[in-house]
């Protein structure tokens, strides 16, 4: 009895850990440099260059005249 417990306990888990919602994201950062920098823009820009992503965050930075988008994306 006690070794059929131990087999549906791991079965359980073995399917807890294949599940896609538990999974861990996978996420990356990217910036570049943009002439108009707006945080929507950013996002557009980021989603159109990588489709198979979703775009988290999105915002804007300036370092004298340059002006940089930064995005965090995770894969769909």
């Amino acid at each position: 009895m006690e070794g059929r417990s131990a087999l549906c306990f791991l079965v359980v888990l073995t399917l807890l850990a294949a599940s896609p919602a538990l999974a861990a994201e996978r996420c990356e950062e990217e910036h570049f440099f943009s002439l108009i920098c707006m945080d929507w823009l950013c996002a557009q820009e980021c989603a159109s260059q990588n489709p198979d992503m979703r775009v988290n965050a999105a915002y804007c930075t300036a370092k004298g005249v340059k002006r940089y988008c930064h995005c965090t994306m995770c894969y769909k």
